[in-house]
C-alpha cells in the first residue's frame, strides 16, 4: 500500500441543510457513513479531519480520526473553496510529521452512497498508472458534446462541438479525489494535467446538499437495508 493520507473537510455551518453532518440518515450520520466506507476499504491510512466546529471534531475523534486543530475563520465561510482547506490540512501534516504523504485522498462526507470498493478501486487505478497524477470520481452525462447547446452572446443556442462529435462527457460527483501530493503542490488543483476518471452510476453519485438530496439518499439507503422479498 502506498503512503496515503485521507483528509476529510467538514464545515460546521450549512445554510441549505442545517446540521446535515450529524443528522441521522437511515440510522447513521454522514460522518459515520464515511468512516464505514473507510473502515471496510481497509486502506491502512490515517484520517485527518479539518473542521471549524468543536462538536464535529469530537465526533471525528470518536470515529478514530485525527482532529488536532480547528480550521481558521478565513477557511470556514460559505464561499471558502476546497483547495486552500485541503492545503492548510496538508501543511499541518507536513509540519507535524516532517514530510508529505505520497498520496492524498479527499473524501467529502456528503457522499453517503460511496462504497469501500470505490476507494480501493481509486487507489488501485492510480497505482497501475505511474504517468497519472490523480483519480477523480465522476458520473457520465449520457450526452456527447454535440448534444449540448450553450447560449451565444445574442442569446441563441450554439453547438458546443461539431455534430459528428460523440465523445462522452463526465462531471465530478464529489465522491473522491485521489492525488499525488507532489502534483497537488505543483499544480495547485485537484485536477492536474493527467487526471483519470473513476466512473460511478447515478446512485453512487448522490451528493447530499439539499433536503431533496437527503430524501433521495434516505429512500435509497432504506431500500438497501430492506430484507429481500421471499
Amino acid at each position: 500500500m502506498s503512503d496515503l493520507l485521507i483528509i476529510i473537510p467538514v464545515r460546521g455551518g450549512s445554510k441549505r441543510l442545517p446540521g446535515k453532518h450529524t443528522r441521522l440518515l437511515a440510522g447513521r450520520n454522514l460522518l459515520e457513513r464515511t468512516q464505514d466506507a473507510i473502515g471496510e476499504a481497509d486502506l491502512g491510512a490515517p484520517v485527518l479531519l479539518t473542521t471549524d466546529d468543536e462538536e464535529i471534531a469530537g465526533r471525528g475523534r470518536a470515529l478514530g480520526w485525527q482532529a488536532p486543530f480547528l480550521r481558521p475563520a478565513a477557511l470556514a465561510g460559505d464561499s471558502a473553496p476546497t483547495l486552500p482547506v485541503l492545503l492548510h490540512a496538508l501543511d499541518w501534516w507536513r509540519r507535524d510529521s516532517g514530510r508529505d504523504p505520497e498520496l492524498v485522498l479527499l473524501l467529502q462526507t456528503t457522499s453517503p452512497m460511496r462504497s469501500a470498493d470505490m476507494l480501493r478501486a481509486a487507489v488501485a487505478l492510480l497505482a497501475r498508472r505511474d504517468e497519472a497524477d490523480a483519480v477523480v470520481g465522476v458520473r457520465r452525462l449520457g450526452l456527447g458534446a454535440n448534444r449540448i447547446f450553450p447560449l451565444d452572446a445574442g442569446g441563441f443556442l450554439t453547438p458546443l462541438a461539431p455534430s459528428e462529435s460523440a465523445a462522452p462527457l463526465f462531471v465530478p460527483n464529489g465522491t473522491l479525489y485521489l492525488i499525488r501530493s507532489v502534483s497537488l503542490r505543483r499544480h495547485g488543483t485537484l485536477f492536474p494535467p493527467a487526471t483519470l476518471p473513476l466512473e460511478m452510476d447515478s446512485v453512487a453519485s448522490v451528493d447530499v446538499d439539499t433536503e431533496a438530496d437527503w430524501r433521495l439518499a434516505q429512500a435509497l439507503l432504506s431500500g438497501q437495508a430492506a430484507p429481500p422479498p421471499r
